[in-house]
């Protein structure tokens, strides 16, 4: 497939991951098990007919990395079911920024001039995306947006322990460790939360498991075998089409503040993924 319909392809599946989680209304507890769980079974049964080896190495580490995504993923399905999708979106885009800064700080990656004046560009773009929001947690747009830069912050610690330690597994075994855990945490909650989703419920959120949780993130490593992890930084595309999303079908208002420092955020995250060696997308 030419590299740049597959970017395409890829970007506009990540964007619709906030539209499923407005359309659907499921509790995020559930949303959580549907999108870990449906990857599971999938990967699963790929890598059972491959035969390939699971739980082999550092198990602990693994289950620990795959537990902190689990909650990433069920926070930011919060932030979503609280805040707009613009605003969601846009404070979830800062996953490569903390990503940077960790790297730094636990990794001993070193600082320098460039990488300073990146991680504050990203702060004054947050800073202007929240500077029309008053600082209350009883405002949901408010709080989604502070649960979905917590969500980030999490996700970047992931990253950060899969980088460093699973080298040896390939990038199907690693969506496959990344949501395996999650999986069996959310499973209760699908018969606790009542009611029991309709058909119509189970089939889209399935079908989005499919396609955001394997289909996605196929293209993403396979547009990083061919272009290199440029494509991380090409990869906010998604973002702009979560928030177009956003616009069109559920009318969400587009503030000044939102277009400012959603470029101001944008710009930073496409700079410093072009800095990471192996970045990371959210979805």
């Amino acid at each position: 497939m030419n590299p740049y319909v597959e970017l395409f392809l890829m970007s506009f599946i990540f964007g619709t991951s906030g539209t499923f989680v407005k359309f659907l209304h499921l509790p995020s507890t559930t949303l959580a098990f549907f999108r870990l769980a449906v990857p599971t079974v999938v990967l699963f049964m790929y890598l059972s007919m491959n035969r390939v080896r699971l739980f082999r190495g550092n198990n602990m580490l693994l289950l620990i990395a795959s537990a902190l995504n689990a909650l990433r993923l069920f926070l930011y399905f919060i932030a979503f079911n609280m805040a707009t999708i613009g605003n969601a979106t846009l404070a979830a885009s800062t996953t490569s920024m903390f990503i940077f800064l960790f790297s730094i700080v636990f990794l001993k990656e070193k600082m320098t001039v460039k990488k300073s004046l990146l991680l504050i560009a990203a702060f004054i773009g947050i800073c202007v995306l929240y500077s029309n929001k008053p600082i209350s947690f009883a405002n949901k747009d408010f709080l989604g947006m502070s649960i979905a830069i917590l969500s980030s912050a999490i996700y970047s610690i992931t990253m950060i322990i899969f980088k460093k330690e699973l080298q040896r597994y390939s990038k199907t075994e690693t969506i496959f460790y990344q949501n395996v855990v999650g999986a069996f945490i959310f499973l209760p909650f699908l018969f606790f939360n009542k009611p029991f989703p309709a058909l119509w419920q189970v089939s889209l959120a399935s079908v989005s498991g499919v396609m955001i949780g394997v289909v996605a993130f196929v293209m993403y490593f396979s547009l990083i075998k061919k272009v290199g992890p440029t494509v991380a930084s090409l990869a906010t595309f998604d973002t702009v089409i979560s928030v177009i999303f956003g616009v069109v079908i559920f009318h969400e208002q587009l503030t000044v503040n939102m277009i400012i420092g959603g470029i101001i955020i944008l710009l930073t995250s496409f700079f410093i993924s072009s800095e990471l060696r192996d970045p990371a997308v959210n979805e």
